[in-house]
Parts: C-alpha cells; structure tokens; sequence
C-alpha cells in the first residue's frame, strides 16, 4: 500500500518573465511526492530548478502550471485563512540564514519574537516552556539562552535558525543548503539533529542541495534535477547499483577528476534552463548519447521497482 503523502507535484512548472514576453524556464513538468515523516532529497546544480521547487511550496511565489498538492488540497484553491495557516505549517531553513539576525539580542529574545508572531494568544509562561524545549532539542542549556547572537559560533548560529523554523510547530520544513558551508563534523552533527527532531516531531523534510553525498543516507527518497526537470527518482540503495542516470554517477564522483573516470564531460556551474535545446538536456555533458537523444526527450521510465530514470539507455 502506498504512504501517505503529504505534498504532491503534479506536473508542476515554474516561468520567470524577465522582459515583456521574454520568459526563463525555471521547471517544468515535475512529479513527485513527499511522504509524511518521510525525507525527500532534491540535488542538482546551479540553476537546476530545486531552490525554485523549495521557495514555492513554502508560498514564495505560486506555480506557473500544474498543481501543489498538500496534506490533499491544492494550494491554488485554499482560502486565505489556510494559506495563512500553511505558512505556520511549512518553513525553511537558508543557507546561513543567520547572517540576518540581529546580533545583539539574545537567543532567548529571537526565540520568543518568533514564538510570539505564530502564536500571539499564548501566555508568556507557555511561550517560554516552548522556547527552552526548543534550546533543549538542539542542546543549548539554560546558561546559553541570554548569549547575544554575535557572541555565538557558526555552527551554534545554524542552530538557531533551526530553532526559528520550529518555532511554528510545522509539519514540514525545507532545508535549501543549510549543510553547505560547514565543515564535515557539523555537517554530521547537523544532520543527526535534524533526524532525531523528525523522529521526535514526527517532521517531514525536503533536503535541497548541490551535494548528493552529504543527504544520500539521509534522505528516504531523492530526485535528480538537471536544466528544470527531473532525471532520476530513487532511494539512496539504488544510487549503489549500475543503473544510474549519466548526471548521477557525476554528483557521486564529486571531484572533477574522477568525472573523466565516469564519462561525463566538465561542465559550467550556471547551466540553466534558458540554454536547453532539442532533445535529451544533458546531451552536450554526456559521453554516452545516441543519436535519439538529439530529438526526443527521454520521459522518467522505472528500470527497476520505485527507481526511475529519464535516459535513452534504460528505455
């Protein structure tokens, strides 16, 4: 039986006019759930399209085509009173979103500021149990809550940005790169944290990020994004196994050197949709295109139980 899903995208397409009828494809024609107290990972590049999916489900700006789907409502046709509400139930954590607190307040006042916007009816007594929960979740004791945000690490500062997204008691949250500028040891730290609240809070994550080795483990089902669209959709099990999409297998070199071991061609970090031609996307980058993949674009097929792939190879 299938899980519960929490979102779903169907066909879900996202256009940016930058100049009268000029018009930047961002993504098109995604589909994809995300399962409730699941993780979904969303990697590519640069200019791949998964920041775009990550802001619009947090209500940054509404789908060009298709539909969002969540919790079994498109969003499109929800009252206002709902969205008002969805935004209490989704949040996002940037990466080195600290970078605009305040630095001198104190954790303890950022917290309760959050606490007080979401949930202005609850008395200071509540307001505060919920704060030191909190602080207690992500480790910070009792003498640390009056440090004032200047006076904080890094990676103490990534914490409370995490504290801020809880603070609305959301069912899910999108994580866009808050693992990409800290070192491997946070980077491990960060992300225990994150599955023991889920665990804890029963949360439901969409990663997004340009390194698929640091959410492989993590994540329970990962999508690969290339120029707007999806080209594989997987468990990280599969990724182990020779059936990989072209792009994959470069994201798992993770060092341009060892891309010449797996045939894939270098390529610029600011690839975007708007240079897109005919045909497979990718083809200019990979070595192992046929002469199909210069006019028809390959659709997302299952070579094997729940692992997709869109590649002339497998079709």
């Amino acid at each position: 039986m299938d899980e519960e899903a929490l979102v779903e995208l169907k066909n879900f397409g996202k256009y940016f006019t930058i100049h009268k009828d000029i018009k930047i494809t961002s993504v098109e024609k995604l589909n994809f759930k995300i399962v409730k107290g699941k993780t979904f990972g969303l990697v590519g590049k640069s200019g791949s399209g998964k920041t775009t999916c990550g802001r619009t489900l947090v209500n940054a700006f509404p789908p060009t085509e298709g539909t969002i789907i969540y919790d079994g409502k498109d969003i499109l046709d929800m009252t206002y009173r709902e969205k008002i509400n969805l935004r209490k139930k989704v949040q996002i954590i940037f990466q080195n979103s600290y970078a605009a607190l305040e630095p001198h307040m104190t954790i303890s006042e950022i917290i309760k500021k959050r606490i007080d916007i979401f949930f202005p009816a609850r008395c200071i007594e509540a307001q505060q149990r919920q704060m030191e929960k909190l602080l207690y979740f992500l480790g910070f004791n009792q003498s640390q809550i009056n440090s004032q945000i200047y006076q904080l690490a890094d990676d103490k500062r990534q914490k409370i940005d995490i504290a801020l997204a809880l603070a609305s008691e959301p069912e899910l949250i999108v994580c866009d790169e808050p693992i990409s500028s800290s070192d491997s040891n946070f980077q491990d730290e960060l992300i225990y944290i994150l599955k023991s609240l889920q665990e804890e809070l029963g949360l439901t994550y969409l990663f997004v990020s340009k390194n698929l080795s640091a959410i492989k483990d993590s994540s329970d089902q990962i999508g690969i994004m290339w120029s707007g669209i999806l080209v594989e959709l997987t468990n990280g099990s599969f990724l182990k196994g020779n059936k990989v999409h072209p792009y994959t297998k470069y994201l798992l070199a993770n060092r341009t050197q060892q891309a010449v071991r797996t045939k894939v061609k270098p390529f610029l970090e600011n690839h975007t949709v708007a240079s897109k031609k005919l045909g497979c996307p990718f083809i200019e980058r990979c070595s192992f295109s046929m002469p199909i993949c210069q006019y028809i674009q390959p659709e997302l097929t299952e070579v094997e139980p729940h692992h997709f792939i869109a590649c002339h190879l497998y079709a």
